[in-house]
């Protein structure tokens, strides 16, 4: 058995902080889709409370409570197509105060408010669905070649001759329409995720918006998105409202 391999030419990393009471996974998924991220790999450290635990691959029903801080000592996790209508599972190793005294387990987090969170996201920004590891935590053995997501296997050519599978070419990342509209300082936007928000900087394919709902100063790259303008003239101060939708 050998090793499937996937390369990515095209990669950026993000530090993400949370906000305390931030629910976890949801807080988490809605970040990872405001700033565009299809595949990658993140990796997480903090303190939890309120959590909803359970071991992994164990039943629902085994799902526990702990109320008091909860130590989130690592959480490592593939990432595939995320969105807001995707469910997050994160998994980690956690240490906190129980019935019987210090425990360190590793869990699954069905749930959870965030005390503080800091989280290290690498992003593949040019593999395909079918490239992802997302599946890397189920369970794990011999796998036919038959099974949906099973490598490749060398097939026979005309003759008996062991035919090698063409690797596909990876997709590249989309590129800004430079043609298309682009928001400018003093200019509104109404974005999938955390909907409307004022354009507080430009720097032509990255903008910086302070959310309307929270006031989050967010950094947003326009190339993963389709920018269209809103219909009506603008404001007496020349201000111009925009959409920016997912691109498909």
């Amino acid at each position: 058995m050998t090793f499937a391999v996937r390369r990515s030419s095209s990669t950026r990393h993000l530090v993400l902080r949370a906000s305390p009471g931030d629910k976890l996974p949801e807080s988490l998924t809605v970040a990872l889709a405001a700033e565009s991220v299809k595949h990658g790999w993140l990796r997480a450290t903090g303190v939890l409370e309120g959590a909803e635990i359970r071991a992994v691959g164990a039943e629902a029903a085994s799902t526990r409570r702990v109320e008091g801080p909860v130590h989130l000592l690592v959480m490592e996790a593939p990432l595939g197509e995320v969105g807001r209508d995707a469910r997050l599972v994160c998994r980690g190793l956690v240490a906190f105060d129980g019935e019987h005294g210090y425990e360190t387990l590793a869990v699954e987090i069905v749930s959870a408010r965030v005390r503080t969170m800091d989280v290290f996201v690498t992003v593949l920004d040019d593999l395909r669905a079918a490239d992802t590891w997302s599946a890397a935590f189920e369970a794990t053995g011999p796998r036919d070649s038959s099974m949906p997501g099973a490598p490749a296997t060398a097939s026979k050519a005309p003759g008996g001759a062991a035919a090698t599978a063409m690797p596909q070419r990876p997709l590249r990342p989309p590129s800004l329409d430079i043609d298309g509209p682009v928001p400018e300082v003093g200019d509104t936007v109404d974005h999938f995720a955390f909907g409307p928000g004022d354009v507080l900087k430009s720097d032509g394919d990255r903008l910086h918006v302070r959310a309307a709902k929270d006031g989050r100063i967010r950094e947003i790259a326009l190339e993963m998105l389709r920018v269209s303008s809103l219909e009506g003239p603008p404001g007496s101060s020349g201000t111009r409202h925009f959409k920016l939708e997912r691109r498909l």
